[in-house]
């Protein structure tokens, strides 16, 4: 948390959700002014796996109310976006829209969390494709539609190195506006890679543009070895675009 708070302008991150039950861990947010604006994985994709699998009675209702009391310790860090991976490539048994349908029953539920604040429930999606022949995509549109509610959306893991699709990102983007809710700009440092300048302008700027007010993250992946200091400061100057 140091290097971020050293960079005086940097105040937001990203944490696992489960490591703000930790009041060490919130405590040392709050000592260094830095909010939590993401908990990640509010609940282990093999629970929403076995919740929408077809789990009822008891089982479900505790798992419910855990996942409740894991977004109130978040909100106490200032989250306002709660990720969920729902193992979406995965095979059904069942019937398409009974899958989206179950799904979305327990998004529901989830938007249904006595919070206080302004919050947003989002569905992990990769782009690029983590396969040509993915659902996962596809899927989490039909079940953000089905929830109906605009508390719930998208969450892209966006690998712009690794995008070879016809249009720009910033297209792209735009195009997923209705539902994004979250956009996180993965690189690679150990392999060399970065986010270049004029990209992220220009999706800045189409972002402004529709006056999206969701969260843009960086998430470079560190060597042991890595410069934290350096990487917070060129993580300002992208911030500064948006």
């Amino acid at each position: 948390m140091e290097p971020v708070a050293e960079t005086q302008r940097l105040k937001n991150v990203e944490m696992d959700a489960g490591l703000l039950s930790d009041q060490s861990v919130t405590e040392a947010l709050a000592r260094h002014g830095i909010s939590c604006l993401v908990a990640q994985d509010i609940v282990l994709p093999q629970t929403v796996r076995f919740i929408t699998d077809g789990a009822k009675g008891s089982s479900y209702d505790d798992i419910k109310d855990a996942v409740t009391n894991v977004m109130l310790c978040a909100e106490l860090a200032n989250a306002e976006c709660f990720t969920v991976q729902m193992l979406l490539d995965r095979e059904v048994d069942s019937d398409e829209q009974a899958f989206i349908e179950r799904n979305a029953a327990f998004l529901q539920q989830l938007t249904e969390a006595p919070l206080e604040k302004r919050y947003s429930i989002a569905i992990q999606v990769r782009q690029p494709k983590p396969t040509p022949m993915s659902k996962e995509w596809e899927r989490a549109v039909r079940i953000c539609e089905a929830v109906e509610s605009d508390r719930v959306g998208l969450y892209i893991h966006f690998h712009p190195d690794e995008w070879v699709e016809t249009g720009s990102m910033a297209q792209f983007i735009e195009s997923c506006y209705p539902h994004l809710k979250g956009l996180c700009f993965h690189y690679d440092l150990r392999a060399g890679e970065t986010l270049f300048d004029d990209e992220q302008a220009e999706c800045a700027r189409r972002l402004k543009l529709l006056d999206y007010d969701g969260i843009v993250v960086f998430a470079p992946t560190l060597s042991p070895m890595a410069e934290l200091k350096s990487i917070c400061q060129t993580a300002v100057s992208w911030a500064d675009f948006y």
